[in-house]
Parts: structure tokens; sequence; C-alpha cells
């Protein structure tokens, strides 16, 4: 068996068609090849029935492999998404509709982006984008400025057209303004930001800020200058080890194939993928618990990939004794520690920031969890103002 290679059931096979149909349209494309031992069928390779078949036409796409062509090892339903995903599996997909619409008569424009959002929009809103596509080629036809739209659909309201919603980006409309809704960004609050300038001119706008937003940003600050700050550094290196080199990703996966069986690694969805990810964002919290949740899942087969580099003699020196150093330093238990703590300090918080981003924000149920996550950090918070 190949490197890599990991087998299923073929009902298991099945079911996973059948099962990722409605979302990738898996019966479409999915093949497979099939082995049977001892009366029991086992499915050792994926493959892409499209891909195969428009092979020639996709080659020349950016990053093309013809590894669902000739046949993936892996089978599971990670490779499976993240080919239906893929440009060149996507490009497949579209090259038979293309060539039914060039027999049927069809432009092949109709398959553009634009023209497929078009064509899920209601019937209303369709009337209304015709409405205003024909005020915006009145006005365009008519050499006049493209000012007067504003003012023609406003007059068009008047006598009863419904239009919908339009936006003007034009200074008068500022005036029309009763509030702003931004985050804390610095370049939106600061004297000499948005906030500053607009106050200049509209002494009665009001300014709000998105609660769920301040909420991440005040856990963030209540983190600054603590044993976190050791965590979040680990973090960021460990991506960057793995951002832009994708044969430490091939080894790190042949590492955790291996190991799969002596370690338990997370392949939920969850945690869908092998290599360290980038922890930040605007949800912080949700960032960085979804980056140290993976690092915990698979921090057995890093610390492995970071022995097989630092004593691999085809890595320059200068490298190996930097994986040496961090192989050191993040195998000390107060790493792997201090993840698990902040993953239960913030999981209560992240819950609790989901509660405050839902459309339909309900009090009582958001006051409950904020006594749950003042507990957590009161248990906590002894621990973690301490530096590792």
């Amino acid at each position: 068996m190949a490197t890599g290679s990991r087998r299923a059931k073929y009902d298991t096979y099945l079911n996973w068609k059948r099962n990722y149909d409605k979302q990738i349209q898996t019966v479409t494309w999915l093949d497979c090849d099939v082995t049977s031992e001892a009366g029991v069928k086992h499915v050792t390779k994926l493959k892409c029935r499209v891909c195969t078949k428009y092979k020639d036409k996709i080659a020349g796409r950016k990053n093309f492999s013809d590894k669902w062509i000739s046949g993936a090892h892996s089978v599971r339903t990670t490779n499976i998404v993240d080919h239906a995903k893929s440009d060149q599996h996507l490009h497949a997909m579209n090259i038979p509709k293309k060539e039914a619409a060039k027999v049927q008569g069809a432009s092949a424009t109709s398959y553009a982006p634009i023209a497929q959002s078009l064509s899920c929009v209601s019937d209303s809103e369709r009337e209304h984008l015709r409405r205003k596509f024909k005020i915006a080629y009145f006005i365009a036809t008519e050499q006049l400025s493209f000012q007067k739209y504003s003012k023609i659909c406003e007059l068009e309201t008047r006598h009863g057209v419904t239009l919908g919603r339009f936006q003007s980006f034009t200074k008068d409309s500022c005036f029309k303004l009763v509030g702003i809704a931004t985050d804390r960004a610095a370049v939106n609050v600061a004297d000499g930001g948005l906030k500053g300038l607009v106050d200049e001119e509209l002494e009665w706008i009001f300014w709000m800020w998105c609660l769920a937003h301040r909420l991440e940003l005040a856990i963030k600050d209540s983190l600054k200058h603590t044993s976190f700050d050791l965590i979040d550094k680990m973090l960021l290196r460990l991506y960057y080890l793995y951002k832009k080199s994708s044969k430490k990703c091939r080894e790190l996966e042949n590492i955790i194939n291996d190991l799969k069986d002596a370690f338990q690694l997370n392949h939920g969805q969850g945690d869908g993928g092998l290599r360290p990810i980038r922890a930040c964002g605007t949800r912080w919290v949700t960032h960085k618990l979804s980056v140290m949740k993976r690092v915990l899942s698979k921090f057995g087969a890093y610390a492995a990939h970071l022995t097989t580099l630092s004593e691999d003699s085809s890595v320059k020196s200068a490298d190996r004794c930097k994986f040496r150093g961090y192989l050191r330093k993040w195998t000390d238990a107060k790493y792997l520690l201090g993840c698990a703590l902040f993953v239960d300090l913030l999981t209560s918080c992240s819950i609790f920031s989901k509660s405050m981003q839902a459309d339909e924000l309900d009090i009582l149920a958001a006051l409950d969890l904020g006594v749950v996550y003042n507990h957590d950090r009161q248990t906590s918070t002894d621990f973690a103002a301490k530096r590792i």
C-alpha cells in the first residue's frame, strides 16, 4: 500500500457519496477503485470522473494535479470535500454546462458569476433591478451627470414606482444619517479618524459599536502580558513554519498517517486540517480557540516532525539549530498545559460571544452565559495571571 494511503469499506463509500451529493454533487463525479478481501469490498482509491474526462481542458489550470485522475490513495471525506472545492474541479464541472449552452444556443456568458447571481434573485428584486438599469441607461445615453441618478430614483418613488433600496454616495446623502455602526479600530474612533472628521460636520450623529466585537477585544486585552503571550508566539511561529512549504506539509501528513494509531488525532468538522492555521481575525476568541485545539490534537505529530527536521542532514545547519531550539522549548510542559488551560478558559468566552452575535439576541440566555463565563474566569485568573 502506498505511503499515506487509507482505505474504507465500499458501503461506507456509498454512504459518503449519497450523503454529500446535496452539498457537492458527488453522484455526478465521484468514482473509486475497489478490491475484495475475504468477501469484503474495500475502496483503495478515489477518482473524479469529470476531471478524468476533461483532463486535456483543465491541464493548464493553476495548481493542476492528476491526483484525482490516476486515483487518490487517501480515502477520506475531507479529501472529497477539498477536491470538490478545488479550482480545477469547479472548472471541469462547468465545461459540460457551457457545452450544453452552446448546443441550445445560449450564450456562454450565462454561466458567468454575475449571471448566476442574477438567476437566483426573486421576481420582485429582478423587476426593481430592471427599473434601476433603465434609469442608469437613460442617464448614460442622454449624457447626464450620474449624480442625477438618486434624484430620478426619488422622483420615481414619489410617483409610486417601487425601486427597492438604492444607494447614493453623494455628499448630500450624508446629512440623512442618524447613526454609524463601526468597530473600535483606531481609524474609526480616534479624534483624527472617521469619528473625529464626522463629528466636526455632523454633531447629531450617534456612534455605536458591536457588542460582540467589543467583548472579544476586551478578552484579548485582558490576556496581554500574561503567559498567553508565550502560547500566542508559539502558535504564530508554528504557522509560519508550514505556511509556504508544501514539502513540510506532505511530510507532516505522512507522519500523522503513521501515528494515527498511536495518537488520537482529530479529523472531525471542528478540526478538518493538518497544518497549523493563523489565529487572527475579527472573531478573535474563535480563531484562537480553533488553532489551539488543532495544536493540542496534533502536537505529537508536530513534535515528531520537528525532531525529524532537526536531525535531517539535507536541512541547512542554521535551520536545524532553529528547529532544535523550537523542539526543546515547545516540548516543555508549560506550553501544552497553557494551551489546555486557555482552551478551557476561552470555550465559555466563545459561547458567550456567539450568543451576542445572534440576529435574535436572548438577553436572559446571554446573562446566564455571562455568569458561567465569569465563574470560569475567576477559577482560572490566578493561574493565567502568572507567567508559567
